[in-house]
């Protein structure tokens, strides 16, 4: 499977993919992409590790975490939709999730921001990243929920004929509550 930085540039470039998947907002990729309807939605967090904070931090506002460190997240993703957190100023330096719970544990990173059910989605699959004896994590005070879409090429000559057979199919599913049916099974395993 490509990392998401090669699947965004196959996507872009539209020779390779056309559509880049579960995908959240950002204004640069709005420039290259149409975005379809949102299907799904997440709330981040931020991850600490334990033996730094034996008791939690005190993190009113998103803000705050800084004033305890380096605040880390994934290389090439996407922090800024939920509004509260930009990513230039977040140290996105981790590769893999496993990466940055290993820095984290190490002490480089003081927090790692990341959507819970990414994390919990390792240990369905049998690649547990962490046991709740080495990191705590609680949801980023006053973010948004992040809403995920996906977003089609414009280099693609259909691009926006897709889009809309997209929308479509999103539209149906929502109504006939499949969507939810889909994503309640999903979310009944990551509890």
């Amino acid at each position: 499977m490509p990392s998401w930085k090669q699947c965004l540039e196959h996507s872009e470039a539209g020779n390779v993919f056309h559509v880049a998947l579960s995908a959240s907002f950002h204004p640069e990729r709005d420039k290259k992409f149409l975005y379809t309807d949102s299907y799904y939605e997440t709330e981040i967090h931020y991850f600490y590790a334990k033996s730094r904070f034996p008791q939690p931090p005190n993190v009113l506002i998103a803000a705050d975490l800084f004033g305890y460190g380096r605040v880390c997240g994934r290389y090439s993703y996407n922090y800024e939709g939920t509004g509260v957190l930009k990513n230039d100023k977040l140290a996105l330096i981790g590769k893999s999730f496993s990466a940055l719970v290993s820095r984290t544990l190490s002490g480089y990173c003081t927090f790692f921001i990341a959507r819970p059910s990414a994390i919990v989605g390792f240990g369905l699959l049998g690649k547990k990243l962490f046991t709740e004896d080495e990191i705590e994590y609680f949801p980023v005070p006053g973010a948004d929920k992040d809403h995920f879409y996906m977003m089609v090429s414009q280099q693609f000559p259909q691009a926006e004929e897709l889009r809309q057979i997209l929308n479509e199919g999103i539209a149906r599913l929502k109504k006939s509550g499949r969507l939810q049916a889909i994503l309640d099974g999903y979310y009944k395993q990551m509890e």
